[in-house]
């Protein structure tokens, strides 16, 4: 892996260290289902390998099944937030990514987000906004897309 400070690549220029993926009220759905987010970049899916339940934050997770959104698996299980809400990856202080995009699996039980962002930041308190999506449509369950970053 590379070694980079205690930052984190996100689209560009500028490093972060943090990943937010934020879903608005949803206006189809009391909640959302995801079984898989994955961060890419240069061809690689981030994180490589499940992360660690530390390195994962979310709110108004209505399970505590937050830990399944990043476990590389979309057969463990559902993320299952209300929303508003989002869901945070701490990818640490060693390992530099460098995304240009996000992909999302959505879940077998509906609860498809129409509307989400991506943001990143260095402090976990400042958030840049990378992608701002809405009007999303799925069309089958367990469907996986991939959005990329704006530049």
């Amino acid at each position: 892996m590379l070694g980079i400070d205690d930052l984190m690549m996100c689209s560009g220029a500028d490093l972060y260290r943090y990943y937010r993926l934020s879903f608005p009220l949803q206006t189809t759905m009391d909640g959302i289902y995801i079984t898989e987010i994955e961060y890419i970049g240069n061809g690689i899916s981030y994180p490589q390998t499940a992360a660690p339940a530390s390195s994962i934050t979310a709110k108004n997770e209505l399970f505590s099944s937050k830990n399944v959104a990043f476990d590389k698996s979309t057969s463990s299980g559902q993320w299952h937030d209300g929303t508003p809400s989002w869901i945070t990856i701490d990818f640490g202080a060693t390992t530099p990514v460098e995304a240009t995009a996000v992909a999302i699996t959505i879940g077998p039980m509906g609860g498809d987000p129409n509307m989400f962002s991506v943001e990143c930041s260095h402090d976990n308190a400042t958030w840049v906004t990378r992608l701002a999506r809405s009007g999303v449509t799925w069309t089958s369950s367990n469907q996986r897309q991939v959005f990329n970053f704006t530049a």
